[in-house]
C-alpha cells in the first residue's frame, strides 16, 4: 500500500528537478509514489525523470500534452494519486528525510477530521545564503485556522502541506483556471471542510526566486472573481463579518499588484472596489498599498533621480 503520494509539478525546470526528486525518494518514509507532473515542458525535464524512473520503480513521469499551470499539473496528480496522504513539493524545492515521516506518524494519530498537516520551513531568497528567513507555523492556528485564513492571519507554504487524499472527494480538485492563487484557494476550501495539525520542526527547503520586474497584476486580477466565489461559504462557515474581510483583503491585493507595476487606472479602480467592500481603510490595509506605491513609483524615481 502506497503511504503518501508526492506531486511535482514541473515545466522546463530540468536544470533543479533533481533536487526535488533526490529530496522526495531520500524520506524515511520508503512507502511512497514520486509523481513528476510535466506542464508541456520543452527542455529535457522527460528524459531526466524518465532517467530516475528507471533507477526507481517509485518515481512516476506524468506529463499534459499543452501547458496548463501548476494547477493543472497538481491535479493531473491528484488524479493519478494512490497513497493516503498527498504532499506537493515544487520541483526547485527540497525536503529534509524526515519530512513525511513526521507529518504521517501525527496525522495516523488524529481523527480523520483533521485532514492537513504543515510543518516548518526555511526559505532561501535568490539563491543566497545570506539572505534567509523562516517559516514557523504556530500551533494555535490548529483551533481557528479556517478563519485565520480568511482573514489573512495565518501564511502557509505548498511544500509544507500534506493532506487526505480522501478530502478530494469532498472539496474537488484545483482551479485550473487560476494562474495564481490556485493553492490558496484549495487550501481555503479544505480548511473549510477540516481540521489542521501543526509540525513546527522545520522540514522544508524553499529556494525562493524574487525577481524585481516579475509581473503580478494580471494573473491576480484572473483569480479574483474565483476567489470572490467562496465568499458565499465564508459567509455560512464564519457569518458576514469575516467574508467581508475576506473581500477586502482580495481587494487589496488587486490593488497592491497594480502599484508595484505602476499600473494607475487599475490601482484606482480596485481602490473604489475596496472601499464599496467596507468604506474604511485599516492601517494594514494603508501600510501594505504605501509599501506597494513605494516599489512601484519612489524607488524606481530615486534610483533614477540617483542616476544622473
Amino acid at each position: 500500500m502506497i503511504k503518501v503520494s508526492v506531486i511535482i509539478p514541473t515545466y522546463n525546470r530540468a536544470h533543479v528537478i533533481e533536487r526535488a526528486v533526490n529530496g522526495a525518494l531520500r524520506q524515511t518514509l520508503h512507502d511512497i509514489e514520486v509523481l513528476v507532473c510535466d506542464d508541456a515542458s520543452t527542455d529535457s525535464t522527460r528524459h531526466m525523470v524518465l532517467r530516475y524512473s528507471e533507477q526507481d520503480s517509485r518515481v512516476k513521469y506524468l506529463s499534459l500534452k499543452q501547458n496548463g499551470g501548476a494547477g493543472a499539473a497538481r491535479n493531473l496528480g491528484m488524479t493519478a494519486a494512490q497513497g493516503e496522504y498527498i504532499a506537493f513539493l515544487d520541483s526547485d524545492d527540497e525536503w529534509l528525510p524526515n519530512k513525511l515521516e513526521l507529518q504521517v506518524e501525527r496525522m495516523d494519530s488524529e481523527p480523520d477530521s483533521v485532514g492537513i498537516c504543515f510543518v516548518g520551513a526555511t526559505i532561501i531568497k535568490n539563491v543566497n545564503a545570506d539572505n534567509i528567513a523562516y517559516y514557523d507555523p504556530d500551533p494555535r492556528w490548529e483551533a481557528d485556522a479556517f478563519l485565520r485564513l480568511v482573514k489573512g492571519n495565518m501564511m502557509f507554504l505548498t511544500p509544507t502541506i500534506l493532506f487526505r487524499r480522501s478530502c478530494i472527494e469532498k472539496v474537488g480538485l484545483m482551479k485550473e483556471e487560476m494562474r495564481r492563487n490556485q493553492d490558496g484557494e484549495f487550501l481555503l476550501r479544505l480548511l473549510s471542510v477540516y481540521d489542521l495539525a501543526i509540525i513546527s520542526e522545520k522540514c522544508v527547503i524553499v529556494n525562493l526566486d524574487i525577481a524585481q520586474d516579475r509581473k503580478h497584476f494580471d494573473a491576480v486580477k484572473k483569480a479574483l472573481p474565483h476567489r470572490l466565489a467562496n465568499t458565499d461559504l465564508i459567509c455560512h462557515k464564519l457569518g458576514r463579518w469575516p467574508a467581508v474581510v475576506y473581500r477586502m483583503n482580495l481587494y487589496s491585493n488587486l490593488v497592491c499588484a497594480a502599484l508595484a507595476e505602476r499600473r494607475s487606472r487599475e490601482a484606482v479602480s480596485g481602490i473604489w472596489q475596496r472601499l464599496r467592500a467596507f468604506p474604511l481603510l485599516y492601517p494594514k490595509d494603508i501600510w501594505r498599498i504605501s509599501r506597494a506605491f513605494a516599489k512601484g513609483y519612489l524607488f524606481p524615481l530615486y534610483s533614477k533621480i540617483k542616476g544622473l
